[in-house]
């Protein structure tokens, strides 16, 4: 995804924030554009939160700049910013009711009381909770909860809208029901949106962009499909879904596993290690009739397999003795047993050499 410049609404340049002796974050650099959602991916400890704090005005970086809409908010306090935020467990103020706690922030603006309950009841429509208003936070569900939060966020129309894991207390079946919400809801608003999570499959379904952080830096930037089938590095590679993973040496247009197993590549490549997805492999009978043009093709035994939500997984060994993980759709595909002799085939375009580190 190509950033329109002249339509920056956050620019975070060269920020780095220290704690005693830890550097949480080191020369951070990202921008967003108006009406883009980013999400900031990361494991506990990657920095993420650090960033958002920041970026919320929560924290002061130890150097660095933050720029929202061009103005130079780095010393800014968390209400100069314009920055709507809805925080992991809700923040709902237990007395008010529904109607109330969506007001708040317009009453905190000065906003006359008739207009911000106008107001107030115009966004809880779009959040699809006109008829809940007079009800108090401990008589809502949590996705009723957190449906509040979002409107009490944007109801005062935000430069930006922030995110901090807020799926993170929902069960599965209403956490996706809420992503495709909120998605929804980001997309037909224009809201600028930056959402945090450790989720990799949240980052992958509602992002326009995403920034994989790790070790106070961001690892990777691009589209989901980019960092998905781009990792450009193994710490990528293995955070953001499966992966079979092999160590060794680039000949030519190939590339020859430690193992001795010789892949062929699309293009020649310099790096020592290389990635394929479980869900790139093809599996077949070994009396299946092989196309001479074929490249990539291994006698492999199956070793076990297990059905998880529609996906048959297989564990494989190829003859060269790597062990490799292998994802097919249950309903389209037959069963092949443990012990059972197959054929593995996989296509040059998905065997993706990797970088030796990250470099967003």
């Amino acid at each position: 995804m190509n950033i329109d410049t002249r339509n920056i609404v956050l620019d975070v340049e060269k920020v780095r924030k220290t704690f005693g002796s830890v550097e949480a974050l080191g020369s951070i650099d990202l921008c967003v554009s108006a009406g883009e959602f980013l999400t900031i991916l990361g494991a506990s400890g990657s920095g993420k939160t650090t960033l958002l704090r920041i970026i919320a005005g929560f924290e002061t970086p130890d150097s660095g700049r933050i720029r929202i809409r061009g103005a130079d908010m780095t010393w800014a306090s968390a209400a100069e910013r314009q920055i709507g935020m809805v925080f992991q467990n809700y923040a709902l103020f237990p007395h008010l009711n529904v109607l109330e706690n969506v007001m708040f922030p317009l009453e905190m603006r000065k906003v006359r009381r008739v207009a911000a309950a106008e107001r107030a009841r115009a966004t809880l429509d779009a959040v699809h909770l006109g008829a809940f208003a007079d009800r108090y936070p401990k008589q809502l569900s949590g996705g009723q909860q957190q449906r509040v939060a979002l409107a009490r966020a944007i109801v005062f129309e935000p430069s930006l809208l922030l995110l901090d894991e807020p799926f993170s207390a929902l069960d599965r079946r209403l956490r996706e029901s809420m992503q495709q919400e909120i998605k929804q809801l980001q997309t037909s608003l224009g809201l600028t949106t930056i959402f945090i999570t450790h989720d990799q499959e949240e980052a992958l379904v509602m992002s326009d962009r995403i920034a994989v952080m790790g070790d106070g830096a961001i690892q990777q930037l691009g589209t989901p499909n980019e960092i998905y089938y781009q990792p450009n590095s193994v710490a990528v590679a293995t955070f953001i879904g499966e992966s079979n993973l092999f160590e060794g040496a680039p000949d030519e247009r190939s590339f020859r596993a430690t193992s001795g197993a010789q892949f062929s590549l699309m293009s020649s490549t310099e790096c020592t290690r290389m990635l394929i997805r479980p869900e790139a492999i093809n599996l077949r009978r070994e009396s299946s009739a092989a196309d001479p043009k074929e490249l990539n093709v291994f006698s492999a035994q199956v070793l076990d397999r297990s059905f998880v939500g529609g996906l048959n997984i297989y564990r494989v060994r190829i003859s060269e003795g790597d062990e490799i993980r292998v994802h097919v759709v249950a309903r389209e595909a037959a069963v092949y047993a443990p012990g059972e002799m197959l054929q593995l085939v996989i296509d040059p375009a998905d065997c993706r050499p990797l970088g030796e580190k990250a470099n967003p």
